[in-house]
């Protein structure tokens, strides 16, 4: 039984040595998010030919990256396994969750924009934060994953991937914009476009001159939490 149907059929999982009731599961493109009372358990699906320690070793990472920056939310990789059911004879083993605090819904940026209750100043607390992560990393504070992370992806071949693969994914979807989107849209493509053509140099000189740091990639409306004056990410 895949891993899939396993967690659907289950309604308890063991980490830690205790068993947990699962209050609801949510699938992505590659990971399961497993809710629990107080707590969420991220865990790697079996793909891309991953194995049980390298996923283990993916966490780690992830781990150590968010860590930096919401300590109080990323609470370590641990080995869990499915209680066996009815429906199975063995118990889903051997592999690893992140286990994560879970966060009040009503704390989403996503969910204050839509209640008219984000502002200015909670604007800055995450822009104060971003930038206090980013100063340490130009002040030489990297950990050996973030020298592995910039030799990947800190060449300008990776960059330029990158912006043309969102450009694309954007002109996919170009027809649902509303006019003065797609105009914006267009004009930031031309900026980018030109950009690429025109400043190739400068993006080899920042990367020799040590200007390519590791920064939070991935910031939405519907991850970022704000708890009084804490920023969680």
């Amino acid at each position: 039984m895949s891993l899939s149907n396993e967690l659907s059929f289950s309604k308890n999982i063991i980490f830690r040595g205790n068993l947990c009731p699962i209050s609801e599961i949510v699938e992505t493109n590659s990971s399961f998010l497993v809710f629990l009372d107080k707590n969420v358990l991220k865990i790697l699906k079996k793909v891309y030919g991953l194995t049980a320690a390298e996923r283990k070793r993916a966490l780690l990472e992830e781990f150590r990256i968010n860590f930096e920056l919401s300590p109080s939310v990323y609470l370590g990789v641990f080995p869990v396994s499915i209680h066996p059911t009815l429906c199975s004879s063995q118990s889903w083993a051997d592999d690893y969750g992140l286990l994560m605090k879970k966060m009040r819904n009503e704390n989403l940026v996503l969910e204050l924009l839509k209640k008219n209750s984000f502002n200015k100043e909670k604007a800055t607390l995450i822009a104060t934060k971003l930038a206090d992560f980013h100063l340490n990393k130009l002040a030489g504070n990297l950990y050996r994953g973030d020298k592995t992370l910039i030799k990947k992806f800190g060449s300008f071949q990776s960059m330029q991937n990158v912006w043309l693969s969102d450009l694309s994914f954007l002109e996919e979807r170009e027809q649902l914009l509303v006019r003065e989107a797609m105009v914006a849209f267009r004009k930031i493509r031309e900026y980018i476009i030109d950009f690429l053509k025109n400043k190739r140099g400068l993006l080899f000189s920042r990367k020799s001159d040590g200007f390519i740091l590791p920064v939070h990639g991935d910031l939405r409306t519907d991850n970022v939490f704000i708890e009084g004056n804490v920023v969680h990410f």
